[in-house]
């Protein structure tokens, strides 16, 4: 077969037009990579972050609720609205732990799944410590806020 300047430059033309297909794929691959990874981040990522800082949020906040009953120990009624408080912002922390605990199987990193395991332990002693205060603020009333 005698390749003449037309047939060369078709057969250039043909390996240019399959050189962009590959190429086209190539790109099309990593822009659906690029896909998947956007949505991870906003639907997993981005829920954690949130979660994270509502439970960090909520936890300042019980403190700042127990040392409240616990200053109010001296006034029965303050300190019934001050630990009725208290109650409230441990049930938001703890909805906030569960929420969390939903998006933990998702997680990439088994590490990640332990250190929550490890938070929810502590925050089980942090909670009876909590308590343990109040109810020595309470019982203890002349030396009990300095015991607390």
């Amino acid at each position: 077969m005698k390749l003449t300047i037309g047939r060369k430059v078709g057969f250039v033309l043909g390996f240019l037009l399959t050189l962009m297909i590959i190429d086209n794929l190539l790109v099309y691959r990593k822009a659906s990579n690029i896909k998947e990874q956007q949505e991870m981040i906003s639907t997993l990522n981005i829920p954690t972050i949130i979660a994270l800082k509502e439970t960090q949020r909520e936890l300042n906040q019980m403190l700042n609720k127990a040392r409240q009953a616990i200053l109010a120990s001296g006034n029965k009624e303050n300190y019934e609205k001050a630990k009725g408080l208290f109650e409230q912002q441990r049930e938001l922390c703890k909805a906030d732990i569960a929420r969390l605990d939903e998006l933990a199987p998702k997680w990439m990193l088994q590490l990640n799944r332990d250190r929550l395991r490890k938070v929810e332990d502590i925050l089980g002693a942090v909670y009876q410590a909590e308590e343990a205060a109040i109810d020595s603020a309470v019982t203890e009333r002349e030396d009990g806020m300095a015991k607390a």
